[in-house]
C-alpha cells in the first residue's frame, strides 16, 4: 500500500519503499526551504500495516494540529505540518492480503486483518470464552501467523509484548484450548531453515532510532527507535571474531548496545520482543529475522548467504 503526500499546491508524491523525509535537507525528498526546519525533520513510512510520521526533528512536527514526539500512525487525509508548511496524506484502499486460517475447537477462521485480537473479552475480534481477555494478537504473514502476546501467560512460557511465528500446523494450548495454524505458503527463493531470509538489509541512523530496510520477495522498511537500531546494529556489524548472520553471545551484545557489562539479561529480552515487534508492524516476520540461538545465551539477524549488508 503506498500512501501519498499532498503539497498544497495539489502536487502529491508517492511514498517510497525507503520512506520520505521532509526537512531542509538538500537530500530530503521533499524540501522545506525554512531555517526553523531541521534538516531532517519528519519521515513519512508507507507499508502494508499502515502509515506512519516518525518526527526527527528538534523544533515540534505536527499531524491534524497536534505536536507528536514519537512515531504516529495516520489515517487518509491526515495533515501533517512542518515548519510553516502544511501536507495532506493520501492514503488508498488497502490491498487484498493473504489470508492465513486458524482452528480452535474443528472450526476454522481466517486472520486476514493486519491485528486481529483473540480473547476471553467481548471486545475481542475473536472470543474464546476460557481465555483471558485481549490474550494475544494475530498478525497474518505469507506462510504464516505473527502471535503477539498482550500480557504475560505463563502456561505459554510468554511475557507480555513477546512476539512469535505460527506456521501451517503449529498450534499452542491455553487453558485447554488449542488454537492450531492452518497456513499456505506462497513460496521463496531463498530460505534459511524454511524462511524467507532477506538477500539485502540496509540500516540508516538518524535522529531518535533507525531506518532499516529488508529485501525479501520485495522491499521492506522497519522504523527502529534508539535501543532497538543499537541491537539490530550490533547484529548487523557485530565486532570481534563475529559477522553479520552468525549468532552473537549475549554479553557481546550487551557491551555494543549499553557500553557496559552492567544489562541483564531480561533487559536483552525485552530489547528483543521490542525489536521483533517493530519489524512485525512493518509487514516483516520478526521471530524470524531476530533470532535467538536454540537453549538462548545468543541472538542473531538471519540473512540469506552472501546478502548485501550495510550500516550507515
Amino acid at each position: 500500500m503506498v500512501a501519498f503526500v499532498r503539497s498544497n499546491n495539489g502536487v502529491q508524491l508517492a511514498v517510497p519503499a525507503g520512506g520520505l523525509l521532509i526537512g531542509r535537507g538538500s537530500t530530503c525528498g521533499m524540501v522545506v526551504d525554512d531555517p526553523g526546519v531541521s534538516r531532517r525533520h519528519a519521515l513519512v513510512l508507507s507499508g502494508d500495516r499502515g502509515t506512519l510520521i516518525v518526527p526527527l526533528g528538534r523544533r515540534p512536527t505536527e499531524v491534524n494540529g497536534v505536536p507528536i514526539t514519537m512515531p504516529t500512525e495516520v489515517d487518509d487525509g491526515a495533515s501533517v505540518t512542518v515548519g510553516p508548511t502544511t501536507f495532506r496524506i493520501d492514503v488508498p484502499p488497502p490491498p487484498v492480503t493473504e489470508q492465513q486460517l486458524i482452528e480452535i475447537g474443528g472450526q476454522r477462521y481466517s486472520v486476514s486483518k493486519s491485528s486481529m485480537r483473540v480473547g476471553g473479552s467481548s471486545e475481542d475480534d475473536l472470543v474464546v470464552p476460557s481465555w483471558p481477555e485481549h490474550a494475544l494478537s494475530l498478525l497474518p504473514i505469507p506462510g504464516a501467523v505473527i502471535v503477539e502476546f498482550a500480557q504475560d501467560l505463563p502456561e505459554l512460557l510468554a511475557v507480555q509484548g513477546e512476539v512469535r511465528e505460527l506456521s501451517a500446523g503449529q498450534e499452542l494450548v491455553l487453558n485447554g484450548v488449542t488454537m492450531r495454524v492452518i497456513a499456505s505458503h506462497s513460496g521463496s527463493t531463498t530460505t534459511i531453515e524454511g524462511v524467507l531470509a532477506p538477500t539485502r538489509v540496509r540500516l540508516e541512523f538518524l535522529p531518535n532510532g533507525g531506518l532499516l530496510s529488508v529485501l525479501l520477495d520485495r522491499e521492506y522498511t522497519a522504523w527502529l527507535a534508539d535501543k532497538r537500531c543499537d541491537l539490530v546494529a550490533a547484529l548487523l556489524r557485530p565486532s570481534g571474531d563475529f559477522s553479520a548472520g552468525e549468532f552473537v553471545p549475549d554479553d557481546v551484545l550487551v557491551r555494543l548496545i549499553w557500553g557496559t557489562d552492567a544489562a541483564t539479561r531480561a533487559q536483552l529480552n525485552t530489547l528483543i520482543h521490542r525489536a521483533r515487534k517493530s519489524l512485525t508492524l512493518a509487514g516483516l516476520n520478526g521471530p524470524a529475522l531476530i533470532q535467538r540461538a536454540p537453549g538462548g545465551g545468543a541472538t542473531r539477524f538471519a540473512i540469506a548467504p552472501n546478502a548485501e549488508v550495510s550500516v550507515v
